[in-house]
């Protein structure tokens, strides 16, 4: 039992950084929001939200040699987001 405690305790560090995307994937691209029916469907659905998560961090990186500037349009977006509907009506116009 006590190596059963000492391996997980070595694991623990990567499963923080696993979970960590998986709430990032459900936060903020939509994998908490998954209906499907069929399991093929749910894992089509999952496979696609995780190339979005690869391609949104390749698009970071290739496009914004100033992360600086990255970060506070993102924060940017995010606050007209959480104060109302701005962003909604400004994509649609």
């Amino acid at each position: 039992m006590c190596e059963e405690k000492r391996q997980r305790r070595r694991d623990y560090p990567e499963r923080i950084l696993i979970e960590g995307k998986f709430g990032q994937g459900k936060n903020r691209h939509g994998l908490a929001k998954i209906r499907a029916k069929l399991a093929g469907t749910s894992e089509a659905w999952i496979r696609a939200i995780l190339l979005v998560m690869n391609l949104d961090l390749l698009l970071r990186f290739f496009f914004a040699p100033n992360l600086d500037w990255l970060n506070r349009a993102f924060a940017s977006i995010q606050a007209r987001m959480i104060n109302g509907r701005v962003l909604v009506q400004e994509i649609a116009s």
